[in-house]
């Protein structure tokens, strides 16, 4: 039991709201959840956070029937645990509550996964026998990773022109080859000649 308490992870407005539902002061209108009450029967009552019931309603603890919304067996059982060793109750409210350890929303949700596990593998079996050479995994081969690109030789510097052309004393250009504003500095022209185009 005292397992069962502290694995419920309830707050303690959790705890007040099953503790109301098995009370019978915990109603739904439609709309909204609201606690009556006890009283004033003829009152509204205040409202309780929907998402808190729903929680509760989903992990097993409560069920709405109409208008009424009562505990189930895994409700009345968690109740009487958690007063029965008063646990820590939670520091902040989680929406995502776990069924009873061992209760009967924890023996359908074990149940409900078999079932699916086995459904799953007799699927896979079906499509084994059809299908057999689309189920066969085969190792995929990475190619092999490209060597790396081979760098070129740098090429060596060039030699000077004077030591290409040993013993030539000037060398001679189209003055095409020459910028306009150098051939004319060397031509004494006033304006540059055009550009040669090929």
């Amino acid at each position: 039991m005292a397992q069962q308490a502290r694995a419920l992870g309830w707050s303690t407005a959790q705890a007040d709201t099953v503790h109301d539902a098995a009370r019978g002061h915990l109603h739904y209108d439609g709309t909204v959840y609201y606690r009556m009450d006890p009283h004033d029967p003829r009152a509204t009552g205040r409202t309780v956070a929907r998402a808190r019931v729903i929680s509760l309603i989903t992990a097993g603890f409560l069920e709405c029937d109409g208008r009424h919304v009562t505990p189930t067996d895994d409700g009345t059982a968690a109740l009487q645990a958690w007063y029965a060793i008063r646990p820590e109750p939670a520091a902040r409210e989680t929406t995502l509550l776990t069924p009873l350890p061992g209760g009967q929303e924890d023996a359908r949700r074990v149940a409900a996964r078999a079932e699916l596990d086995a459904f799953v593998a007799a699927q896979l079996a079906e499509e084994r026998r059809g299908r057999p050479e689309q189920l066969t995994l085969w190792s995929i081969e990475r190619p092999a990773p490209l060597p790396p690109r081979p760098r070129r030789p740098r090429r060596a510097p060039r030699r000077p022109i004077a030591e290409r052309f040993p013993g030539q004393t000037h060398i001679t250009v189209p003055a095409y080859f020459l910028p306009p504003d150098i051939h004319a500095a060397l031509t004494g022209q006033t304006h540059p000649t055009p550009a040669r185009t090929h």
